[in-house]
């Protein structure tokens, strides 16, 4: 369940994006219901929106035990997830606009960043991704113990362990392939 914000920080949302007393304005509940799905499908999904970090259309601006907060620099993050979305229909925009203002509330509650020019996309994490990033930081603790070295540690994890090519590791971390291949070879 997403909670980043209140139900309260929702009825404000709907006040100011929709007009709440019309038959037809979005209640609270359907409002929680569609932050939960989108959140859900970027967790089931987050190999696309890694590619997307890798690629700086999206950056990780925030993150702690609890949530990331992405900056989307693309600027198409919002219309594309409501476009891939089985989303309520939302023919006047303002499903999106409430959404996208109750991320901006969440995304200043937990970070210090400019929101001015990038919209921020902010991804709560179940237990199961806790418990893998758990998992991946002990196993980098067992390995960095067993080698002596954080780098040898992490990229005999990344190349043998989960089949990074060593190029493409390196080139994902920002080094040249033989100072992995030295890490990876000793």
């Amino acid at each position: 369940m997403f909670e980043s914000v209140t139900d309260a920080e929702i009825e404000a949302a709907i006040a100011q994006k929709d007009d709440p007393d019309h038959e037809d304005a979005y209640t609270v509940e359907e409002i929680r219901d569609v932050l939960d799905k989108i959140n859900g499908y970027i967790v089931n999904n987050w190999n696309l929106y890694q590619d997307a970090i890798d690629v700086d259309a999206q950056e990780i601006v925030h993150e702690d035990d609890g949530i990331m907060v992405l900056a989307d620099h693309s600027g198409h993050f919002w219309n594309e997830q409501f476009n891939v979305m089985d989303l309520p229909d939302d023919e006047h925009g303002i499903l999106q606009s409430i959404v996208v203002s109750l991320h901006h509330d969440a995304a200043r509650a937990n970070c210090d960043f400019s929101w001015s020019v990038v919209y921020p996309v902010v991804v709560e994490k179940p237990s199961a991704f806790r418990a893998g990033e758990q998992q991946v930081l002990r196993e980098i603790a067992r390995r960095t113990e067993e080698f002596g070295s954080v780098a040898r540690a992490v990229d005999t994890l990344a190349t043998e362990t989960h089949g990074w090519n060593k190029s493409s590791w390196a080139s994902l971390t920002g080094r040249n392939p033989s100072t992995v291949s030295r890490t990876t070879d000793n």
